[in-house]
């Protein structure tokens, strides 16, 4: 079998809980700065509107960013994409002055299993900035979920969570 990780396959299964990831092209850095961040975070809830998807949980770097979301309509995820891809991508290149720049890479998504791996990626989320060494404690990175989840479950839940359901590649920070 010929699995290119470029165009990787998609498996849609309404009514599901899917983490989806994208990254820009060559990872070049084109959401570096909060004014990118926060395009692409208005034009995220822009499009969560428009195809009704449940956005649980998301992460947003300078070179990529993942989604934990229910999806009532599967059929729905590449219009989100390219809807989310499109409006982030023309007003990046205006931006930056690079029109007709390609700014992302095809996305990949997997249908979430179980409860224990829902979870896990939760945390995986939460704790991609300090993975990438953009901040020592998650609760520094304002372009996520966790302070969100903090404010709403508490600090006692965040940790019980992470200890149930760790991660195994992030050094974490009391």
């Amino acid at each position: 079998m010929n699995r290119n990780l470029h165009h990787p396959p998609h498996i849609f299964i309404d009514d599901s809980w899917y983490f989806i990831t994208a990254h820009t092209i060559g990872f070049v850095s084109a959401l570096r700065g909060n004014l990118p961040k926060m395009i692409w975070t208005e034009k995220l809830h822009e499009a969560v509107k428009a195809f009704n998807i449940q956005i649980h949980a998301y992460v947003l770097l300078d070179d990529h960013y993942h989604l934990l979301g229910y999806i009532k309509a599967s059929s729905n995820i590449p219009k989100f994409i390219h809807r989310l891809h499109g409006t982030t991508s023309y007003l990046l290149n205006k931006i930056d002055h690079a029109v007709g720049r390609r700014v992302w890479h095809n996305y990949w998504d997997r249908v979430i299993r179980d409860e224990a791996e829902f979870y896990t990626k939760l945390n995986y989320i939460h704790y991609n900035p300090v993975k990438h060494g953009y901040v020592s404690n998650p609760k520094k990175w304002e372009f996520s979920t966790y302070q969100y989840f903090l404010l709403e479950k508490g600090e006692e839940w965040m940790w019980d969570c992470l200890n149930t359901y760790p991660i195994n590649d992030v050094d974490y920070e009391n």
